[in-house]
């Protein structure tokens, strides 16, 4: 597993409640060509974040190589509520790996699914 860089200031992350501190290791656009598959979640307010958008929006170079053809694309988002955006935050994921001609699949959940 490996997480995007937060894009926002240390002191705007904080004061936004965002979790510091990641152990993940960062992942590279270069590295796209390797992996077998990418699955990407987060949501704000109904839409990708800026760093997973951003993430994307940069691979356009992989792409022009035909490194990403027919690899697996996948998403997912929850909530703490059915209708929090989720399922925009799926659409607007799939848009960019669709592009990239990723092969996908998405699942939505809620928290009130997943606790039942």
């Amino acid at each position: 597993m490996k997480r995007v860089t937060e894009l926002a200031s240390t002191e705007a992350a904080r004061s936004a409640n965002h979790k510091l501190g990641q152990t993940a290791p960062g992942a590279g656009i270069n590295d796209l060509a390797e992996y077998d598959a990418i699955v990407a979640g987060r949501a704000r307010f109904g839409r990708v974040s800026s760093p997973i958008a951003s993430f994307l929006g940069r691979a356009g170079g992989q792409w022009a190589k035909g490194a990403l053809h027919g690899k697996v694309g996948g998403a997912f988002a929850s909530s703490a509520t059915r209708h929090d955006g989720h399922e925009t935050t799926l659409f607007t994921i799939f848009t960019n790996l669709v592009g990239a001609r990723y092969q996908g699949c998405a699942i939505a959940e809620t928290a009130a699914i997943l606790h039942s």
